[in-house]
């Protein structure tokens, strides 16, 4: 065996990361409490040395798992939960970056397929329109040669609310950024497939427009093994 062999790969972190994980640090050694009030951004990144996009990306996927809340006029505080509460959720944060793109789309299947079923069968007038806007958002998006990357999500979105399960929505909600993320690492948005997916939302619109809540599961099933693929 070659003294090479034991060397393994150094995993680049991601500065909005590193940012999550000296909060935690700072958490967990009592320096920041629940009801705690941040540093401005300005402050956080001259001190951490990065920049104030990377602390702000940090701060904002905090936020979105309900560690961090905003308070206009105010500022950014840490949520009143218990401290073991949030040293847990932080590290999940973490974790959820390094998850497989396998794992999120199976994920995603678990969820989506019984979402788009209820959809089928809840379909509203309100929720209907929002799923048109939301599928045209994304096809102007794709005709200008864009990946829509973002108008893409908000149908799925869009889908999960009009199930008429909240918790349904909200567990697909906690998952965008790290489809996203996968999506972005993985190049999933790139070539052909923003149009192929577009053409897949289609089918998956026309049955829950049609109340065929098999035929939508079906056309949502495909979706995501397509995306998949891509990988």
């Amino acid at each position: 065996m070659e003294i090479t062999d034991h060397l393994q790969k150094i995993a680049l972190v991601k500065p909005a990361d590193e940012v999550i994980r000296q909060l935690k640090q700072m958490l967990a050694e009592g320096l920041l409490q629940p009801g705690d009030r941040l540093p401005p951004e300005r402050v956080l990144a001259e001190r951490l040395q990065v920049g104030r996009g990377h602390v702000r990306e940090a701060l904002k996927k905090l936020e979105f798992y309900g560690i961090l809340e905003t308070r206009p006029q105010s500022g950014t505080y840490v949520a009143r939960l218990g401290i073991q509460l949030i040293d847990n959720l932080i590290a999940h944060v973490i974790r959820l970056e390094a998850d497989s793109l396998e794992a999120l789309v199976e994920t995603r299947q678990v969820l989506e397929v019984q979402v788009v079923r209820l959809a089928a069968q809840r379909l509203d007038a309100e929720a209907r329109t929002g799923l048109e806007a939301a599928h045209a958002a994304f096809s102007a998006k794709v005709a200008a040669g864009e990946d829509g990357m973002e108008e893409d999500l908000l149908f799925h979105l869009r889908l999960a609310q009009a199930s008429g399960n909240p918790v349904l929505a909200n567990l697909l909600a906690l998952i965008v950024p790290q489809i996203m993320y996968a999506a972005r690492k993985h190049d999933l948005c790139a070539g052909p497939r923003p149009a192929e997916a577009l053409r897949e939302h289609a089918a998956i619109l026309a049955a829950v427009r049609a109340r065929d809540p098999e035929a939508a599961a079906a056309a949502m099933a495909q979706h995501l093994r397509h995306t998949l693929s891509q990988a």
